[in-house]
Parts: C-alpha cells; structure tokens; sequence
C-alpha cells in the first residue's frame, strides 16, 4: 500500500474523543450545563464522522477511478466547537462546571494552541482545588505533548497533588 495512502487511512482511524450521535451543530442556549456538555460532545462528534466519511469517499472514489489519492484535509473540523466550549466555559466560570468545558478543548482541540494554553492556564488558576478536576487530570497529556503546554500542565499536576483534598485527587 502506498504511504500516502497508509497515512491517510491511519490519521482517518484514529480514534476521537467524541461520543457517537448528535447533529452538527452546537445549540446555541442551554438549560443546564450538562446538557450543554452533552449537546456540544454529539455536535463535535457528527463533524468529525461526517468529515471522515468524506475523506474516505474521496479515496474509494480515487482508487476506483484508478487516479491517485486527493489531498485530504488531516486535522478534524474543531474550531467551532473549541469555540463553542471557551464560551461554555466563560458563562461557567468560577464553577465546577466549567471544568468539563475546558477538559473538552484539551481532549479534542486539533489546531487551536492557544485555547488549550488558555484552557490549561484557567484550570490551574481557578480550579486545582475543584471536585471534577480529578476526572480532568487523565486527559491532560495531549495539551502537555501536542499543544506546546507541558510547563503548565506539569504545574497543574503539582498544585492538584498540593492542595486539592477531594477524594478523586488523594491517593
């Protein structure tokens, strides 16, 4: 198999950290913020499904016509619902449930560096001493290595083992 065509077929499998249903767009108002969570996770996800569909269309089409794999776009479409979780995580602000918002971006963000820094840089400043930030710590790695905030992240870690006393955060 041509490398193109094995890379392409690989950054296309690789799993995404989406739930599987939903519709395309994120709403616009939410009752509550789980149901925001909920809403944005199936919107994000049905963009990522519907954007891998295409680019495996456009290769099954390629190798049936004999022609040579297209240029494929290789990062998932995630501004929208990076930018749709900042502002969930704005109007939360100060909350426990914010935190969720912000594990999102570092989870699921592709191109948007500077969201996660700012994603990051808000969890340390605001919320080492929240509740949910224990189910946030194990998604942390992809901001750490991908995104350029491994400084950041390494002092998140630090200042949760210091000072965060919740049960999901002592060992």
């Amino acid at each position: 198999m041509p490398r193109p065509v094995l890379a392409a077929l690989l950054l296309l499998w690789c799993p995404v950290a989406f739930a599987q249903t939903g519709d395309s767009k994120p709403t616009a108002t939410q009752q509550d913020p789980e149901s925001a969570y909920k809403d944005l996770v199936k919107a994000a996800n049905k963009a990522v499904s519907d954007w891998n569909a295409e680019a495996m269309k456009k290769v099954k089409e390629a190798r049936e016509a004999g022609q040579p794999i297209p240029a494929i776009a290789m990062t998932p479409p995630t501004k929208e619902f990076i930018g749709r979780a900042q502002e969930l995580a704005t109007q939360y602000a100060g909350t426990d449930d914010a935190v969720r918002f912000l594990v999102f971006i570092c989870k699921n963000a592709s191109n948007e560096r500077n969201a996660v820094r700012k994603a990051v840089d808000t969890l340390l400043q605001a919320h080492v001493e929240s509740a949910s930030i224990g189910d946030a710590l194990g998604h942390l790695e992809m901001a750490a290595m991908g995104f350029g905030a491994k400084t950041k992240v390494m002092e998140l870690l630090d200042e949760v083992v210091a000072r965060n006393k919740t049960d999901n955060c002592v060992a």
